[in-house]
């Protein structure tokens, strides 16, 4: 631990400058040009402090930036974004300026002074712990955070504990469906590479709900509820148990569940229809014109 705390106070101006740089790269939720100027010049920052990066399909904003160092120990998932709240222009009104050892302006508390932070971690474990101890870190860099749930960075950080987090669909505002006397809701959709069977993995979809707060048995049927994971397809696992169904039964008829998961996985096929994602959200588009 003395060598990785060595290497961060050895960083200090490395750090500093990372997050300055990132910050001149205003970006706000709302401006796609603004977002891909910061989510390419982000990429190339983690790929040049030795992290293996790859974009992740955002649809109505940039590609999300998924960066990962290699280790042979557990896996450890760090979550950010760098959109902001401010316009293009709010670094010329309010100035990036550094007193008592701090940064201070736009974008750099929430959250791209995290993201210099999470950087700077990520190297000096790479370079001070031995590979068979280092752990396998990632780290998410989403650009539509400032436009998405309140709940979804708590559900994408602990789906994260139950494999690797492979890509993350926008989130859409949709009305809802059944049950119309509640609040409308915000759909997205989830890639995640896992070891864990089927049967495992939904108890633990269902853990995740029980921990953020949901209460199944407590709330009306399709009612408001502060979290909902689906498990929607498993590779091209069928089965129909009383505790799972694969793939998930409705998943043909819902647009607000195709959509997001077209940006992330077009080409997925249904086992049992044997039409991809994409396939199948033309099929009802077209069917409900």
């Amino acid at each position: 631990m003395d060598d990785v705390r060595a290497v961060c106070a050895r960083e200090r101006e490395w750090v500093v400058a990372f997050v300055r740089a990132l910050v001149s790269h205003e970006s706000p939720s709302t401006d796609r040009n603004a977002l891909d100027a910061c989510g390419a010049f982000l990429a190339g920052r983690l790929a040049a402090a030795g992290a293996s990066v790859t974009r992740l399909a955002a649809g109505s904003t940039t590609d999300h930036v998924l960066a990962t160092w290699p280790g042979a120990g557990p896996r450890v998932l760090l979550v950010g974004h760098f959109d902001t709240v401010w316009p293009v222009g709010q670094l010329a009104r309010m100035p990036l300026h550094e007193s008592d050892g701090k940064l201070f302006g736009p974008g750099v508390l929430d959250m791209k002074g995290g993201l210099g932070i999470g950087t700077l971690a990520a190297r000096a474990l790479a370079e001070a712990v031995p590979d068979a101890q280092r752990p396998q870190i990632s780290l998410i860099a989403t650009s539509d955070e400032e436009v998405g749930s309140r709940t979804s960075r708590e559900a994408i950080e602990r789906l994260g504990t139950l494999g690797e987090v492979r890509a993350v669909s926008s989130f859409y505002d949709t009305e809802p469906v059944g049950y119309t006397a509640q609040p409308r809701f915000l759909n997205g959709a989830l890639l995640l590479e896992t070891e864990l069977p089927p049967e495992k993995l939904i108890r633990a979809l269902l853990a995740i709900e029980r921990a953020m707060g949901r209460v199944r048995d407590a709330a009306a049927p399709k009612g408001p509820r502060v979290i909902d994971l689906d498990l929607l397809l498993y590779g091209d696992a069928v089965m129909n148990t009383e505790e799972l169904t694969l793939p998930h039964p409705a998943i043909a008829e819902r647009e607000f569940v195709l959509g997001p998961l077209t940006e992330i996985a077009p080409g997925m096929i249904h086992p049992v229809l044997g039409l991809t994602v994409s396939e199948m959200l033309d099929r009802l588009r077209t069917s409900s014109m």
